[in-house]
C-alpha cells in the first residue's frame, strides 16, 4: 500500500524529488540556463527555494562573469 501523507516515507520521497530536482537545475545552468527571473518566479520552484542549495544556485548565477571587467 502507499504511504500515507506525512509519514516519513513520503517525507524520504520528497527530499528525493527535490535532490533529483536541484540536479537537474544545476544540469542546465550548467549547459548555459541563465534565466534567473525565471528560477525566482516560476512557481513550479516554490518547494526548492528554501534549500541552501537552490539559494546558492541564484547566488553564483547572480555574481558576474566578468566581474572585474570595465
Amino acid at each position: 500500500s502507499a504511504p500515507k501523507p506525512g509519514t516519513a516515507a513520503t517525507q524520504a520521497q520528497a527530499r528525493e524529488d527535490a535532490d533529483r530536482a536541484m540536479n537537474a537545475l544545476r544540469r542546465v545552468v550548467a549547459a548555459g540556463f541563465r534565466q534567473i527571473d525565471l528560477l525566482r518566479t516560476d512557481h513550479d520552484l516554490d518547494t526548492l527555494r528554501s534549500r541552501p542549495d537552490f539559494q546558492s544556485l541564484i547566488q553564483d548565477l547572480e555574481f558576474p562573469t566578468k566581474p572585474f571587467a570595465d
